[in-house]
């Protein structure tokens, strides 16, 4: 159901994180405190492994990020902090994907991949050029309406809180916008955030405000900063 830049990719529907293209990347999207113990990802496999390191213990679990599969998939093991959210992966999300209406991408542990651990969802949609900021808007075709990429869920399994995935799961939903975009024109990536910690969550990686609900980051911006990850 996703255009050609995604499904021609050699290892479309398995997402893997190189080291320096993601300590790259952050930069000045994704911010990231590297005095921290907290989160290295390294190569591993087919998909992202992440190990959360401290003095006392070391961690290493290795994800991936996939198309959700109704055959593969346990979705009514996953519970979050919304109902809704929980509802929607359980009933709505395969729906929606076959309606071609979105498509839903899910994180999953490598030793365990039936289990969710989280997930988002993108779709197309459009912003009014005159609701962005003018030295955004100088620089893009006097249409009335320009295109955006809606990541219109984002959510994180209960048992996997305090585990910052769904930093993971947004480096994934926005390299996924970037490389979208050159098959299906989009200016900026949009999201609603649900509460004021989901809105404190998206202004820590570089959203801005586009009216008092809808928050938005610059395609261009992203795509510069994930060339920068390639060097």
């Amino acid at each position: 159901m996703l255009g050609p830049c995604l499904q021609n990719e050699p290892n479309y529907g398995r997402t893997a994180f190189q080291p320096e293209s993601l300590f790259a990347f952050p930069i000045p999207v994704l911010p990231v405190n590297l005095n921290r113990p907290a989160i290295l990802l390294v190569l591993g496999g087919a998909g992202a492994r992440v190990k959360n390191r401290s003095k006392k213990e070391e961690m290493s679990v290795a994800y991936l990020v996939e198309p959700l599969s109704a055959a593969k998939h346990r979705r009514n093991d996953f519970v979050c902090e919304f109902p809704e959210l929980t509802e929607f992966l359980r009933k709505r999300a395969r729906k929606e994907m076959q309606a071609r209406a979105s498509a839903c991408f899910v994180l999953v542990a490598e030793a365990d991949p039936g289990r969710i651990v989280a997930y988002y969802t993108l779709s197309q949609t459009a912003v009014v050029l005159g609701q962005l900021p003018e030295a955004l808007a100088k620089c893009l075709p006097r249409y009335p309406q320009l295109g955006a990429t809606l990541i219109g869920r984002l959510a994180r399994d209960l048992a996997w809180k305090g585990k910052a995935v769904g930093r993971l799961l947004l480096i994934d939903a926005l390299r996924r916008c970037v490389r979208h975009s050159a098959e299906v024109g989009a200016v900026v990536v949009v999201t609603d955030p649900k509460d004021d910690k989901a809105r404190t969550f998206y202004e820590s990686h570089g959203f801005l405000p586009l009216d008092e609900r809808r928050m938005f980051i610059p395609m261009e911006r992203l795509a510069g900063t994930m060339e920068l990850g390639r060097k």
